[in-house]
C-alpha cells in the first residue's frame, strides 16, 4: 500500500510541476516517466499489454475484449480476471455493463427520494 501511495504522490507531483503541459494524453507520459525512471523509489514490474493485472482499453481493439458471461468481468486471454480496468470508456458496451452493474443500487436509492417539495 505504501508503494501505491508513493507512486500516486510521484505522478501527482510530476503533473503539478508540469502544469503547462496539460493536454490530452500527457498523464500517460507522466505515468510512464515515473515508472520507468532509474530509481522510482519503489519496486516496479512492467507487464506486456493484455498479460498483466491492468487492462488498458485504449490499447485493445474494439470487439476483442473477453467478458465473463456471468459477471461481465474483463478477462485476460488465459481467462484470469484483470485487477484494474483503465480506459474502459473506450469500449461503450463495457462502459454500459459496468454502469449498470455498479451504479444500479445508487440509481435505485435515488429513485425513491421524494423531491416534490423542491422547485427545480
Amino acid at each position: 500500500a505504501r508503494a501505491v501511495a508513493k507512486y500516486a504522490d510521484s505522478v501527482a507531483a510530476e503533473l503539478e510541476s508540469h502544469q503547462g503541459c496539460q493536454r490530452q494524453g500527457v498523464h500517460e507520459a507522466m505515468h510512464n516517466f515515473v515508472l520507468r525512471r532509474e530509481d522510482p523509489g519503489f519496486a516496479v514490474t512492467i507487464h506486456e499489454n493484455r498479460r498483466g493485472p491492468v487492462w488498458t482499453g485504449g490499447k485493445v481493439p474494439k470487439g476483442t475484449l473477453i467478458l465473463d458471461r456471468d459477471s461481465s468481468a474483463v478477462l485476460m486471454e488465459d481467462r484470469k480476471q484483470y485487477t484494474v480496468l483503465h480506459q474502459y470508456t473506450e469500449h461503450e458496451d463495457l462502459w454500459r455493463r459496468l454502469t449498470k452493474r455498479f451504479l444500479k443500487s445508487h440509481h435505485e436509492r435515488l429513485a425513491v427520494l421524494d423531491c416534490s417539495a423542491f422547485d427545480v
